[in-house]
Parts: C-alpha cells; structure tokens; sequence
C-alpha cells in the first residue's frame, strides 16, 4: 500500500540561531593559523552578496580535502568562515551576473526571518498538486530493508565522499564569510537551480530546516549544479520518516528522485546515508 502525502505532513520548523559572527578580515590564512590550521594561499575568488570578500585555497581531493573541511568547519563559530568545497566550475553560478532573487513584497533577509521552511514545502506541494503531477513510486521493499546496509555501517560522512568518482576532482576549499552554513547558496547568490525557480531565499529556507532538524545537515559542497550535505546525526528511520524526509527532498529538488534516482522510495535510501546530493538538471 503507497503512503499517502498531504500538504499537513510538514512540521513546523525547529528554531535555528546564528552560530557565529561572519568574518570581518583581511586575511583568513592568518586567522585561521591561530588555531593551528595551515594553509596555502588565499585569493579572492568572489564576494557575498552584502559585499564581503570570499576566498579560496587549493587543496589535495580526496582525505586531505575532507579533513581540511572538518579542521575548519570545528572552528567556525570562532572564524566565521564556512568552509566549502568547491571546483572550478562552481564559480559560474555565484554572483550577481548569475544569481537572481525572485521579486518579493519584503526583503530578502525579511522573507528568510519570517517564513518557515514548512511553508515553503506547503507552497510546493499545493503547486504541484494543482497540476497533473504524481509522486514518483516504486523501489524497495521496505518490509524486508535492512537499514544498515543503507548507513555504510562505519563510514562516517567522509568515507562516503571519499568512495565517489564524482567527488574526486573537488580541489578547492572556499572560505565564505556566514554565520550558518544554509546562508552560503544566498550569500554566494548561487543560481544552480535557477531552471527549476528556485532562489538563494529559497535554498536558505530549506537548508535551514534541515539544519535545525534532528539530522543535523551541513552544507558540505557547491558545483555548477548540485549541492552535497553532510548528516551529522542519524537517528533511526521508518519507512514512514523516511518517505516523508524523501518528500522534502522531492520538493526541493525534483530531480533527486525523477532524474538522479528513479522514485521517491529510492531517494529516501539515499538519504538514510550521511551524505545528501540534490542535483538539478
């Protein structure tokens, strides 16, 4: 029997704060050599959207790029800078002659303050529903799943990557000045989902939920066109949690489950693991 979703399923979202103050300095090499990480050179590779430098360093792919992101990523709250892995092409999609706002009857930052991330979900179901749209089905038989096999028992969030081709040619650790780590697609002006109508607002709305949930989500990696998420905490699923967790994922990034995998029960497979990917096409 198929799980029926409604517009009611979305809970409200858990309060999320800000974690730390962004960055205001000239040099994050030196600042963050005086928590004993070093690195190479920085440049300036681009700007936020409230003006502020971001730079990037080279790194090895592999380990070495994930334990640099991990090293970072401990003292954000003390730096304010958010570490991302990026590549060369993650470049075409930021700034203002690629990122886009949708027109809104409050500012940006207003819009994100005052909307829940379940609403937003709401608005994207009642949108779909009121086309000739069905949620993609069929995949496992959740009766006879065994989960573990779906967390990589003892692979944390890097042996993941780490076992992926398409993470092999990440050789760039970007330093984004932010509070959190769901600001960056907005403060980046990121536009890999611009085909699918989705704006910096927009991808902050949702990465926030997530953040605040009880998975913990981080944003980990930029391309040209995906967004890659670490889970930090994996409390157990059901088929229901899971189906309705694959449901956000769905609206989100419809693609994740109609293109990337074949249905909403295999993208909630994939999101049992400590790694997210939403790639819009």
């Amino acid at each position: 029997m198929r799980r029926h979703f409604g517009a009611g399923t979305f809970t409200p979202d858990r309060q999320a704060q800000p974690v730390a103050v962004p960055f205001a300095g000239n040099d994050p090499v030196e600042a963050l050599a005086a928590y004993g990480i070093e690195l190479p050179a920085a440049s300036v590779v681009d700007r936020t959207v409230a003006g502020a430098p971001v730079w990037v360093v080279s790194t090895e792919p592999g380990y070495a790029a994930t334990e640099l992101w991990e090293q970072v990523r401990e003292v954000h709250p003390k730096t304010g800078l958010w570490p991302l892995l990026t590549k060369t092409d993650t470049w075409y999609r930021t700034g203002p002659e690629h990122g886009w706002e949708r027109s809104r009857d409050l500012s940006v930052p207003e819009f994100i303050a005052k909307t829940d991330g379940a609403d937003w979900l709401r608005e994207q179901y009642r949108e779909l529903s009121a086309e000739d749209w069905s949620i993609p089905r069929g995949g496992p038989d959740w009766a006879d799943l065994d989960l573990e096999l779906y967390d990589y028992e003892g692979f944390d969030w890097a042996d993941v990557w780490n076992i992926r081709d398409d993470c092999e040619e990440f050789d760039q650790l970007a330093l984004v000045p932010a509070a959190n780590s769901w600001l960056v697609p907005y403060e980046l002006q990121w536009s890999g989902a611009l085909n699918h109508d989705i704006d910096g607002a927009d991808h902050a709305l949702v990465l926030r939920r997530w953040a605040a949930s009880e998975r913990g989500c981080e944003l980990v990696a930029l391309e040209s066109d995906t967004v890659w998420l670490r889970v930090q905490h994996e409390p157990e699923l059901s088929e229901g949690r899971a189906l309705a967790l694959a449901l956000e994922g769905y609206l989100y990034c419809a693609d994740a489950a109609e293109q990337d995998r074949d249905s909403l029960d295999e993208l909630a497979e994939s999101m049992m693991r400590q790694l997210w990917r939403f790639w819009w096409d």
